[in-house]
């Protein structure tokens, strides 16, 4: 029976935009299975006692909501607007960023800041593996577009604990949609062989989950970007053995002359270049943390 000289632990509590995506529910599983409580938006009126209604889009609506939750210790962001493959997305992207940081500063909440941004930021075509936290960015379409922007709007903040996890591919076994498009070709339904084999750097889910409970857990003080990514590369004949089939032999300089012709088009053939070296060429990430000056 508890005295009143006994004290209760403090409830561990984790905010979580993105609740309902893929990414967003294996976190909140993980996270629950720890001790965690893990609250999360709803557009719409939910039975869930943990999703508290407000839209991220709305500065009013998500800072009634944001009011209304309990205190949260940490705050995870991994909300991406549903068009996010619209031209438009990438503002639309750091609206809600920007809505939910001044969201915070009106409610004086200061929590620990982990936002899964995105190695879409880096862009592929031409770089030199391993790609580093501190290396130019140049994104290829709207989606990294707007997790860069999501990530400026962080840095201009008063926040001063935070941590950009830049992701590369998430996967499960049971969900490989992100690896699908590093065994078959661009617009064809045959699984690749390419030659010589490339290698991949990505992120398992299972290893996302340990790198953010680590993260919670012992909240290193600073703002920092990192790349999440296994520590070991996957190999094309790695991940081609997960689909069913044989596979195309495809040597890479077959299509090289192409990657140079698109090189005369702008920004549409920088789009398209980026593609072919997501799929040829490998794509490595050193997912050593980068402190970012205050």
């Amino acid at each position: 029976m508890q005295t009143r000289l006994q004290k209760t632990a403090p409830v561990k509590r984790v905010f979580l935009t993105g609740i309902s995506g893929f990414i967003g529910r294996f976190l909140r599983e993980g996270l629950e299975r720890e001790g965690w409580e893990v609250l999360g938006l709803s557009r719409l009126p939910s039975e869930d006692a943990r999703l508290i209604q407000g839209d991220l889009t709305q500065a009013d609506s998500l800072l009634q909501a944001l009011e209304e939750s309990p205190p949260f210790q940490v705050l995870i962001h991994g909300a991406l607007a549903a068009n996010s493959g619209s031209k438009n997305s990438p503002e639309i992207n750091e609206r809600m960023t920007r809505n939910l940081l001044e969201a915070l500063r009106k409610i004086h909440a200061r929590p620990f800041f982990i936002h899964l941004s995105s190695i879409a930021v880096y862009g592929e075509a031409g770089r030199n593996a391993p790609i580093s936290p501190g290396d130019k960015t140049r994104p290829a379409d709207s989606y990294g577009k707007s997790k860069l922007l999501a990530e400026a709007a962080l840095r201009e903040s008063d926040l001063s604990d935070f941590q950009i996890l830049r992701l590369a591919p998430v996967f499960q076994e049971k969900n490989l949609r992100n690896l699908r498009v590093r065994v078959y070709p661009p617009g064809l339904p045959l699984k690749a062989r390419v030659l010589p084999e490339p290698s991949f750097s990505l992120c398992p889910a299972e290893e996302l989950l340990s790198l953010i409970l680590d993260l919670v857990r012992r909240t290193p003080p600073g703002r920092y970007v990192r790349n999440a990514c296994s520590s070991s590369p996957f190999s094309q004949t790695e991940l081609a053995a997960r689909f069913p089939g044989r596979s195309l032999p495809l040597p890479e300089f077959l299509f090289r002359p192409l990657y140079w012709a698109l090189g005369l088009l702008g920004g549409v053939g920088y789009k398209y270049r980026c593609l072919y070296w997501k799929f040829f060429r490998d794509n490595l990430y050193d997912s050593r943390p980068l402190r970012l000056e205050t």
